[in-house]
């Protein structure tokens, strides 16, 4: 359906975080977060929504629509 931009990093624990931007911001809001010495055993996601950061634009921005892109994104790091 649609691709985001994503950025990951590997932990030495199997739980994966997803850091998700609130609207009119991209994924460097969290990039403090994302350093490896404050969640360095997890996972990590940065990810771009649909129209923001380096994400392509929708035609339609419907919560539906944004949630099946984002999910299809997540899917790609396993369950």
């Amino acid at each position: 359906m649609g691709v985001l931009y994503t950025e990951t990093r590997k932990g030495k624990k199997g739980i994966t975080l997803v850091f998700v931007h609130g609207n009119s911001q991209n994924h460097r809001f969290w990039e403090n977060q994302f350093d490896d010495s404050l969640f360095g055993d997890y996972n990590r996601v940065l990810l771009d929504l649909p129209g923001h950061g380096y994400s392509p634009k929708l035609l339609n921005y419907d919560v539906s629509t944004i949630t099946e892109i984002v999910s299809e994104a997540l899917n790609q790091f396993g369950p």
